[in-house]
C-alpha cells in the first residue's frame, strides 16, 4: 500500500508510511466502533474493565491517571 501511495501521490517513503498507519488506524477504531454500537442495538451489554500492569510505564498525568483507574469497570 506504501508503494502504491508513494506512486500515486508522489509523496515519499515516510510520508506514504505515515499516511498507510493513519487511515489502518482510523479503519480499525471505526470498525470497532461500529461493532460495538451492532451489539448495543442487539441488546449485548458490554462491559470495558481498565486492566493496568503497574509498572513503572503506566501513565501517571493529572488527567489521565492510569493507576487509579485500574480494575474499574465501564459499561460500553
Amino acid at each position: 500500500m506504501s508503494r502504491a501511495i508513494q506512486k500515486d501521490m508522489g509523496v515519499s517513503v515516510g510520508k506514504a508510511n505515515r499516511i498507510v498507519r493513519t487511515e489502518s488506524h482510523r479503519l480499525i477504531e471505526s470498525a470497532k466502533r461500529e461493532s460495538v454500537e451492532y451489539a448495543n442495538e442487539s441488546g449485548v451489554i458490554m462491559v470495558k474493565e481498565w486492566n493496568s500492569l503497574e509498572d513503572g510505564r503506566v501513565r501517571q498525568k493529572h488527567k489521565a491517571d492510569h493507576r487509579i483507574i485500574n480494575g474499574k469497570k465501564l459499561l460500553v
